[in-house]
């Protein structure tokens, strides 16, 4: 919002009535369901590297 004011010289109610007729819901559920399905992946490599990891502190 700052750079399209900033840059663009534009008004924020321009930019918020440009930016809610641009992105649609289905832009904002796709968005989400990423971010979901991302945060997962990375959880379940964090927790198999955890479950490979040896016991002792060297291991670490």
């Amino acid at each position: 919002m700052l750079v399209g004011i900033g840059l663009f010289d534009i008004t924020p109610t321009q930019y918020i009535e440009q930016t809610s007729s641009a992105v649609t819901l289905t832009d904002v559920g796709v968005g989400i369901v990423k971010s979901i399905v991302f945060g997962v992946l990375i959880a379940l490599a964090g927790c198999m590297k955890g479950i490979q990891c040896g016991r002792s502190a060297s291991a670490v």
